[in-house]
This record gives structure tokens, C-alpha cells and sequence, in this order.
């Protein structure tokens, strides 16, 4: 990170209206949790060139780790504005809905996902968990089900498979 980050600080030198340096510092700061400081590059990144999409999302990401939620989600709806089909900011638009107990709105972004990328398993996921929050055990055993069909290597659907066979059957 150390390395990274002298180079791109040597790069700003060079030229001061790199917008990738500046996203791409703010990377490395959240890396090390230095949310703070990433956002001052974040900002100033997105005051170089404002359709970085990638840099509204980590701004998000950063904001939420800060609890900054109102602002984390300006951030989110802006990367939405920008790119709205993208499986990343669709994904984390359900969850936050679903968070909140919007999951009418939350099913509406997962069921985007899925109809925009039908081999991405995170829009059944957080369909799977949305469910789950609302107690609709059997819908989320069959969302899981769905999403280890697409990835059925990854634990994290293992286990949550396994977690809602086991709540049916109490």
C-alpha cells in the first residue's frame, strides 16, 4: 500500500488533473481504512471527471463504513444515475432497501439483477435474504437454492442454504 501510494502521489506531481490517480489513492486509503482520507480523494477524483461510477460507489462504501447513510446513499442513487444496470449498484440498492424493510423496492432491484445478468447469483441471494428478514422461510430456502445452483462452491450460500432448511424444519 505504502508503494502504491507513493507512486501515485509522484504521478499527482506529474499532473494534478489525474482523476484515476486521485480515485485509485482513495482506494488505497478505504484499503486501509482511512475512510476519511479516501473521500478527500474520492471528491476530488469525481471533481475531475463526475461520471466515474466506480468512484461514486466507494464513496458509498466508505460513507456507510463512516455511518454517514443519508450520504452514502446519495452516493449510491448518483452511481445508479450514472450506470443503472450495474449488478454492483443494483445489488447494493436491494440490500439497502431490504435493510430498511423496503423489500417491495428491494425485490424490484434484485429482480433487475437477475433479468439484466440470469448467471449472476447475487440478485437470488438478496432475494434469498430479503426473504429471510421478512420471514418468508420457504421463499429463501428456494432463493439459496437458486443462487448455489449458479455458484455452488461459494460457502457463504452453503451455509445460508443449510440455515433456512433448518428454520422450515423447527
Amino acid at each position: 500500500a505504502s508503494l502504491a501510494r507513493q507512486n501515485l502521489e509522484r504521478a499527482l506531481l506529474i499532473d494534478n488533473g489525474l482523476s484515476g490517480a486521485y480515485a485509485s489513492l482513495g482506494r488505497v486509503e478505504a484499503l486501509l481504512s482511512n475512510h476519511e482520507e479516501a473521500l478527500s480523494h474520492y471528491n476530488k477524483a469525481i471533481s475531475l471527471n463526475e461520471s466515474l461510477v466506480d468512484v461514486h460507489i466507494w464513496r458509498f462504501l466508505s460513507m456507510n463504513r463512516l455511518g454517514r447513510y443519508a450520504d452514502a446513499m446519495d452516493a449510491l442513487y448518483r452511481a445508479a444515475e450514472l450506470d443503472p444496470t450495474l449488478p454492483v449498484i443494483l445489488h447494493n440498492l436491494g440490500y439497502e432497501k431490504s435493510k430498511r424493510g423496503q423489500y417491495d423496492a428491494a425485490r424490484e432491484y434484485f429482480t433487475r439483477l437477475i433479468n439484466a445478468e440470469k448467471d449472476n447469483p447475487l440478485g437470488y441471494r438478496g432475494l434469498a435474504a430479503a426473504s429471510a428478514r421478512e420471514g418468508n422461510y420457504v421463499d429463501s430456502l428456494v432463493q439459496w437454492g437458486l443462487a448455489l445452483q449458479l455458484s455452488p462452491e461459494t460457502p457463504l450460500y452453503q451455509r445460508s442454504y443449510r440455515e433456512a432448511l433448518y428454520k422450515l424444519t423447527m
